[in-house]
Order: C-alpha cells, then structure tokens, then sequence
C-alpha cells in the first residue's frame, strides 16, 4: 500500500483521469503470484483460464531476451502492447539511456494491470521516467484512435517501431494487429499532414487564395443542406466492383441523387453515366488529371478553398462551396466576415466520407455506398474508364514497404480473401461508426465486393433499387432550383478584397513584431549569459509585451500559429530533451528554443504575404 499511495500520486500528477480509474477499478481477478526464480508475476483467473503475464519460470530473462529479438537500432519511439509488472521497462534501461530523444510508450487496455503495477516499486519509476508513457486504451476503439492520434502528434518526425509483450501477443493477436494499425496508420497520417504545415502550409494557401475569386459565383453548399430530406442518394466510389453496377446506374437518376467523389466521376462518365454532383477537394495536381479528363460536362462540383487551383478551372458546371478547412481557420473567418454560413460538413478520411455527410445533411435518405470496394476486388484498383489499366499483381501488392501501400488478405463481403490496405481498413471503420453515429438514416452497402463496413446490411444495386428506389422525379430539375436559391448574392468583389486586404495588413505587423520579439529572446540570453539581472528583468518585461501584442493579431490568431502548431510540438520536445546542467543553461536553451520558434513564425507571415500578393 505504500507503493501504491506514492506510485498513484505520481501518475496523477502525469494523468490524473488514468489515475482515477486506476483507483476506482475491482482488481478482483488478477493476483500477484511468483515465477520459480523469485519474481513477482501476475497471474489471471478468469472465463475459465489461467494466464500468467510473465515466464512463469523467469520474468527477467524473459524480458531481456524479449528486447534483445528487437530491432531499435533506428527506432526513436517503442510502442509496446501491453505493461504488465514493467520488467521490460529495466530491460529497455540501456536503450532509453542511449539517447534524450528515445522514447518508450506503453499501451495497456487493462486498468487492472495498471493498478498492480503500481503496487510494486518499478511502478513509480516507469511513470517517474521522462522517456516513458503509460498510456490506457481500454476496449474503446474511438478512445485508442484519440490517444494514438495525440501520440503520433507529440512524437510527430520521430521513426516509431511497435511490438508487444509476448504474453498479450500470444493472448490477444487481433487486438495487437488493431493496434499495431492504428499506431502506423495515424503515424503516416500525421506525419503526411505535418510535412505541409511544416512548409508553412504553402500548398493550402495557394490555393486557397487563389480560389478565393471563384467565391462570388458560387453556390453555397449549406444552402443545400436539409432540402432533400427523404431523397435517396447513391454514393459512387471508384473501386473495381463498380463495373457491377453500371448498367443498373443507368436508370437510376430520376430515382436517387448520385454523388462521384474523386476518380469515380471519371469512372461515370467515361460510361456516359452523369452524376448529380461531383466533388472535388485534394490540393495535389492529381486533381487536375481527374478533371481534365472526365466528361461529365455541367455537372455540378463541390469544392473546398483548398482544391487544386488548375482542376477548378478545368469545371464548366456550378461550383458549390463547402465551408471551413481542416487545421486552417482562417477560412472560418473570412467566411464569418463575408457573412456566409459555416455550416461544415465532416471530411473523415477522403472525398467518399465527405459526400456522404453532404448527402445525409442534404436530408437523403437512404444512403446507398457503390464502388467502395476499399480492396483489390479481382487483383484490380479501379473500375474501368477510370485508368488505361487498372489491374495489379500480388507482386506489387506485397513488395511495399511503407505502411499505407503494403497489402495484405482479409475476408470480403461474400468471406473470401482480398487484399487490402490498412489505411482502407481505417476507412471502413470510420464508415461504420458514421452510420452508428447517425441511426435516423438508413445506410446501406451495395458495392457488391470488397471489405464493406461493419453494421451496414450488404444487397445488390438491384435489390436496393427494387425495395428503396421506387419513385421517381425530376432530380436534376430540382436540384438546379435549389443551387438557384443557394447562390451567393451577398459577396462582391471589392469586398472580398477588402478583407484580404485586412488580413495583409495583420500579416505584415505580425512579421515586424515576429521579428522584434526574437531579437528580444536573444537579448534575454545574452543578458542572462553576462549576469546582468536588471536587463534580464527589463527584457523579460519587453518580450511579454511583444507577446500579447503578437497574440492580438488577427493573422497570428488565424494563420501563423496554426500553421506552426508542429514546430510547437518540435520546440517543446526540443527544451524537455535537454538534460542535466546547471539551471542558467537550461533557461538559456530554452530562450534560444524560443527565438527560433518566433523565426519560424516570422517566416510563415513572409510566405503567406508572398503568396497572397501573387495570387493572381
């Protein structure tokens, strides 16, 4: 018990939630035991086995053996499934010594487990250790994806390498591939979406800026929302199963509104198949590629201020704006100030994802998915019309290294094998907690192949056009007097230039105070390197003026510290890496860690200002 009262102390101070449910959890279960060298183990009784946690002969050769089988020669970060009594966290001494920015993270989904650790005194210094984590994941897959994602933030750059104790690799296998999952894929995730914002976010603003002419003949996308409530709508991915559908699509488009997100519009109408709506949403010249080349002339086209510039030109139907953009709130408030609705739509994982969240706040009902194989359904990527030659080999499929393109069997819809990716499998996921999220609308899969979602009833097209789609209507007609009522009225040019205008002026003050308060942050340290306390005191009380000034800036506020939200990340575990020295040193470091941080800042003002005086 004395372990325990400091140990739970300890782990408050580091996550006080984690340690509240460590003390309030039943341990009745899980007893403390010895293996035959001596050693404390844990030993589960319970369902009708009997598990020991560790070698029930010797824990700590166990555990040595364990990590000598691990390649960490270029790992930064160790994530390990499972804690038990942290005889791995002693074996794993040396490595963590080996350098500050060695990180080791424990995920443990048994509060349990937590509780005895913390009864011994290798307990408190596992919690205690600058380098560690011990992080609870519980049986709550959303509650896994929040920490790993928080995770993979705070240790952003850093190559990862994930494992588990032997026992709960042996014990639980699926739970441990799960993880295994979500750890690579919201590592690569935001990893990918770190490396633009630490390019000062060019590729978003220009864009963005660039698209902003295009806002005064658009449509707005939250006019739509709620206008179409009971209207089914057919949701057209690209995948290989679509080659299933297209002739039954073909008399459907009085029946159901009919979304292509992304390739599928190429898909469509290379079949000369017009959908309802196209969307169009990525930033990358990929884009472009897919709208140059479809033919589905007048079709309508959701976009983002994010959208490949060149593929929007490229759009000779009505635009429709969607509101808002991911990590940017800029575009938040300059809708705010053009007076338009912020009504947002969820993006989820791809363009797939963010028509369905339109369609459903259109008011369709039900959802029907179609060509969201999100497999290699027949060894093939995508349906025809999409690329001259869609099909793949086992070879490519299993010769990637990176997470997100290495392939691998699972069982489809109908139980038979068909290679997929993680980053699909996260996007099945996903599919299936929204349509839980939302029961007031029926969501069914009718791709006829591929991985499906979980809780979403499979059919055939034909079935569902059969049972759900029996009315018809003038769909396209409707739909052009909705995007009639929806257009902007309210957005003149000279106004939308006047609040660019607005934000150039905040950005060029934000570059001449960025700049004062680095020179500021370096007079701090070189008074504090010559002793020189009244100066230290007089620039202290300078940099914390240029600061809340700083923070008052409209462009710092909506651009220039969101973007740099990683370098923050990367700043901070710069200063927590630093050890041991005397404490001037320290402040000194940090001080310099501080200056740099406002440089990076400085320069995300420059370069917004650069690309806001080119955009035209």
């Amino acid at each position: 018990m004395d372990h325990y009262k400091k140990n739970i102390g300890i782990l408050s101070e580091a996550n006080e939630e984690l340690a509240q449910l460590v003390d309030q959890v039943n341990i009745t279960g899980l007893e403390f035991c010895e293996t035959r060298a001596g050693q404390l183990n844990l030993c589960y009784s319970g369902e009708g086995t009997h598990r020991y946690f560790h070698s029930s002969y010797d824990a700590v050769k166990e555990s040595e053996n364990w990590v000598e089988s691990l390649s960490l020669k270029e790992t930064k970060v160790l994530y390990v499934y499972g804690v038990g009594l942290g005889y791995s966290f002693d074996a794993l001494q040396v490595w963590l010594q080996g350098a500050p920015d060695r990180y080791l993270i424990y995920l443990e989904d048994d509060l349990r487990v937590i509780h005895r650790l913390m009864e011994t005194a290798r307990g408190g210094q596992l919690v205690s250790h600058r380098q560690v984590v011990l992080g609870y994941i519980g049986n709550n897959d959303e509650d896994c994806d929040a920490l790993c994602e928080d995770l993979a933030y705070h240790f952003v750059k850093l190559p990862i390498h994930i494992t588990a104790l032997p026992h709960y690799e042996r014990a639980h296998a699926e739970r441990h591939q799960y993880i295994q999952m979500r750890v690579r894929h919201k590592t690569v995730h935001v990893g990918f979406a770190s490396d633009e914002f630490l390019r000062h976010g060019v590729t978003f603003f220009t864009n963005y800026y660039k698209n902003l002419r295009f806002l005064p003949s658009s449509h707005s996308a939250a006019g739509l929302f709620g206008n179409f409530e009971g209207v089914p709508a057919i949701i057209c991915g690209a995948g290989p199963s679509l080659n299933k559908n297209f002739s039954v699509l073909e008399g459907l488009d009085r029946r159901a509104i009919l979304f292509a997100g992304g390739s599928a519009i190429n898909a469509l109408s290379g079949r000369g198949l017009l959908p309802h709506f196209g969307a169009t949403v990525d930033p990358n010249h990929e884009q472009y590629k897919r709208m140059v080349t479809q033919t589905g002339y007048g079709v309508p086209f959701f976009y983002k201020g994010r959208t490949f510039t060149p593929a929007l030109e490229t759009i000779d139907g009505p635009l429709v704006y969607l509101a808002g953009n991911v990590g940017y709130p800029v575009s938040s408030w300059l809708e705010q100030k053009l007076g338009l609705d912020e009504t947002m739509a969820k993006e989820g994982f791809n363009v797939l994802h963010l028509t369905i969240d339109i369609a459903r706040q259109m008011g369709c009902n039900p959802i029907i998915f179609v060509g969201m194989d999100l497999a290699y359904s027949g060894m093939q990527l995508y349906a025809d019309s999409v690329v001259a030659d869609a099909k793949v080999s086992e070879r490519d499929l299993t010769k990637a290294t990176e997470v997100n393109n290495n392939s691998f069997l699972r069982q489809d819809i109908n139980g038979e094998p068909v290679h997929t990716l993680w980053k699909w499998v996260a996007e099945s996921v996903y599919t299936s907690r929204y349509a839980a999220d939302h029961p007031e609308t029926t969501f069914i899969n009718a791709t006829e192949g591929g991985l499906g979602a979980e809780g979403i009833p499979n059919m055939t097209l034909k079935e569902v056009a059969d049972k759900y789609l029996s009315v018809e209507s003038d769909l396209r007609g409707r739909i052009h007097n909705e995007l009639e009522k929806a257009r902007y009225h309210n957005i003149e040019e000279n106004g939308l230039e006047e609040v660019i205008r607005e934000l150039q002026l905040s950005l060029e003050q934000t570059e001449k105070l960025c700049e004062k308060l680095a020179k500021s942050f370096e007079d701090l340290g070189a008074a504090l390197t010559r002793g020189d306390l009244s100066r230290v005191k007089k620039c202290a009380k300078d940099t914390e003026a240029l600061q809340d000034k700083l923070s008052e800036e409209i462009a710092y506020q909506q651009i220039v510290s969101p973007t740099n939200h990683i370098r923050s990340v990367l700043f901070e575990r710069r200063f927590l890496e630093i050890e041991g020295g005397e404490e001037k040193e320290r402040i000194l470091q940090q001080y310099r860690a501080n200056r740099d941080e406002v440089l990076a800042q400085r320069q995300t003002a420059q370069v917004n200002l650069e690309i806001i005086r080119n955009r035209r």
